[in-house]
């Protein structure tokens, strides 16, 4: 099993505050416990270092940092015109009229071209939404998990969490 961790979920997984926190953690014990490949693009460790220390998420060595690389970009690209053409209007609402950061579809790409089995996220407004619209048109296979959404269960990892009780 191969899963990504977009920027909010790294942010999550560091941050105690965060609502999500223990189920990011719960999560990511669970992942480790079963030995998955656990992956973030550089993309979302950059971002993630506007407000935090990418140290932090480098020291999660459970977690390998995925270089941006020419395939990506290319697959990149088909999945920006794709947004801003086909799916503008079930990506952006009234509630959500920013426009889709370019670095979702990066990160998206990198997901689709390295066969991320899950993409772990709290993004719900934009990433997730952009996710499920390149997943609609079969553009991508990967699944979109909310962190809300007990992860742990949704990947099938119910068994390493009966440990952890």
């Amino acid at each position: 099993m191969k899963v990504m961790f977009d920027t909010s979920a790294l942010i999550t997984l560091s941050d105690e505050s965060r609502p999500n926190h223990a189920e990011a953690q719960r999560c990511y014990n669970a992942l480790v416990g079963e030995n998955a490949l656990m992956i973030t693009s550089a993309i979302a460790v950059s971002e993630y270092g506007v407000k935090g220390n990418v140290q932090d998420i480098l020291g999660l060595q459970s977690i390998v940092v995925q270089d941006f690389n020419v395939l990506h970009a290319e697959i990149a690209a088909s999945f920006k015109r794709y947004t801003m053409t086909v799916a503008s209007g079930t990506i952006r609402t009234e509630c959500n009229t920013r426009a889709i950061v370019t670095n979702d579809t990066q990160i998206l790409a990198q997901a689709h071209v390295e066969d991320v089995d899950y993409i772990l996220t709290e993004d719900e407004r934009t990433f997730a939404r952009t996710a499920n619209a390149l997943k609609d048109a079969n553009l991508m296979s990967a699944k979109v998990i909310l962190l809300r959404d007990n992860p742990v269960h949704a990947m099938g990892l119910m068994k390493q969490s009966k440990l952890d009780l």
